[in-house]
């Protein structure tokens, strides 16, 4: 309970909000986004998406600016999030048209996809390390496969 009366103030002085994974995954949400964050007996809901507090090593507030190499790249779209090789993303609609395109525009072949609800979760294990643009309906979202 005392994290949640921290936050303010240890944001004011940065502008994200890092969630460092045990897999050794980031997801950064950005705090002008205003992240909604709630926390449970058993993890922590942002933005919808949630996590077990044992698949959390850290939360940390960061600089967008100054994030270690890479990091920046996976900064969190409000219904996006990577999580151990899978896109996790929250749609308006079930239904919504997805697919992932190169940074050239070939399109690429969707790799496996669950939809439950109004989220789904696309598995790019498979895809080569490169950088990709995920189509979800009208809105393009920019992300790095390492």
């Amino acid at each position: 309970m005392a994290l949640l009366f921290l936050l303010p103030l240890r944001a004011a002085e940065r502008d994200c909000l890092i969630v460092h994974l045990q897999s050794g995954d980031h997801v950064v949400f950005m705090l002008e986004d205003n992240p909604q964050i709630y926390f449970t007996e058993t993890g922590a809901e942002i933005n919808m998406h949630s996590y077990q507090f044992s698949e959390v090593k850290k939360y940390t507030f960061g600089d967008s600016e100054h994030l270690p190499q890479g990091l920046s790249d996976l900064i969190a779209h409000e219904s996006v999030a990577m999580h151990d090789g899978k896109l996790i993303v929250s749609m308006q609609e079930s239904d919504t048209r997805l697919c992932i395109y190169t940074i050239t525009g070939q399109e690429m072949q969707l790799p496996h996809i669950t939809r439950t609800d109004n989220k789904a979760v696309v598995d790019i294990n498979n895809l080569p390390a490169g950088v990709y643009v995920l189509g979800i309906g009208t809105e393009s979202i920019k992300f790095v496969k390492r």
